[in-house]
């Protein structure tokens, strides 16, 4: 499934998501969908770039994101969060960046993925079925 997904300037308000993933400005981030797919993003503005997440909350549906950003940014790093269920996040299969995480263990995950940015200044991403990835631009 293709989606394409717009981030666009908004500077009304600011947020703090995720617990501390991104503190900053929140931004305009819709999605087309082709078709019907549980999926939901956020865009937030932060000091040192923006932080985009792509939530793909379809157990059964994989998704193939095109970003279209209001600039084109220097760099795109995205790190995934892949899992076997929405409802067990301590299940085995569920990792970050391909690191197994494991229940009552110590552990570091391997750095995010440089993700090409097209000449266009559009970033492309695929987001496994019950799956996020978040997407550092600078």
């Amino acid at each position: 499934m293709r989606v394409k997904a717009h981030v666009v300037d908004r500077k009304d308000r600011g947020v703090k998501y995720g617990n501390g993933l991104a503190t900053g400005t929140m931004l305009n981030a819709t999605v087309g969908l082709s078709a019907p797919l549980k999926f939901t993003s956020y865009a937030v503005a932060g000091e040192h770039g923006s932080t985009i997440v792509l939530n793909n909350k379809d157990e059964a549906t994989g998704a193939l994101i095109t970003i279209t950003l209001p600039s084109r940014p220097q760099s795109a790093v995205a790190t995934n969060l892949t899992g076997n269920g929405l409802m067990n996040a301590t299940a085995p299969g569920t990792a970050i960046n391909g690191a197994s995480i494991q229940a009552g263990t110590t552990w570091a995950p391997p750095a995010g993925a440089d993700i090409p940015i097209g000449q266009d200044g559009t970033v492309t991403v695929a987001v496994p079925p019950a799956s996020a990835v978040f997407l550092v631009v600078r």
